[in-house]
């Protein structure tokens, strides 16, 4: 009995190595973390690098995400009138980047449009045949290797408006406007003596919560919708 676990163990051991070197060669980066499209804007770039020590094929997709940021947010196939990327997929070489093209083809709709660019790596093809065939088995995604690119498609009539509350040490901000706004340069100073905050990105519809260090202290903070900036002073 004592054999035979150890066989089972070593067996483990070897499927396991196998499958963590599968792709410990490739390293996937991108350029950006979002990509914020205006009304007008229709084309944007960011680029894809392979900072691994093997060729890795990449497959791109793109899915629509409705409720972003609360807990019944779900996702769905953009369609080709939204959102596309060009190429949707690629090869890279050990060191190589590459500029992907992002083409907004819809039009502005009356609050934030938000969608997730999923780049992913994969087994590289067998056969040339598979780069056409999505169905192919050595195209199947691998959870967790790639990166995730946020786009935001703005209104064309933006109302970005905070509701503010600070309550002790908790500062509540509620996003009751219709577009993206971040929250910036977020201190509470007492003369020179001042107690940092990192920012905060709060979407339409969201609430985000700060646990101050002081609860006697004002709040002072950039508001910044699309590079538009107003200062608040929170008492």
């Amino acid at each position: 009995m004592k054999n035979r676990t150890t066989f089972f163990y070593v067996i483990n051991l070897m499927m396991l190595a196998l499958s963590s070197n599968v792709f410990a060669g490739t390293k996937l980066a991108a350029s950006v973390q979002t990509l914020d499209f205006s009304s007008s804007n229709r084309i944007q770039y960011f680029s894809l690098s392979n900072h691994g020590d093997e060729k890795a094929f990449i497959k791109i997709e793109v899915k629509a995400v409705s409720e972003l940021g609360k807990e019944n947010s779900q996702t769905r196939d953009a369609t080709k009138n939204e959102i596309i990327t060009v190429p949707k997929k690629l090869i890279l070489k050990q060191g190589q980047s590459r500029k992907i093209k992002v083409l907004k083809r819809m039009s502005a709709q009356s609050s934030d449009q938000f969608f997730r660019i999923y780049s992913s790596t994969a087994p590289l093809p067998s056969k040339k045949k598979e780069l056409e065939d999505k169905d192919a088995v050595g195209l199947k995604l691998h959870v967790g290797i790639g990166t995730n690119t946020l786009v935001v498609v703005r209104p064309k009539a933006m109302h970005p408006n905070l509701k503010m509350t600070k309550s002790g040490k908790n500062l509540v901000i509620e996003n009751t406007g219709n577009t993206t706004i971040k929250i910036q340069k977020i201190k509470q100073c007492e003369g020179e003596d001042c107690i940092s905050y990192a920012s905060k990105t709060v979407f339409p519809g969201n609430k985000r919560t700060i646990t101050l260090k002081n609860a006697s202290r004002p709040v002072s903070l950039t508001q910044n919708t699309a590079g538009t900036e107003k200062e608040h002073l929170v008492s």
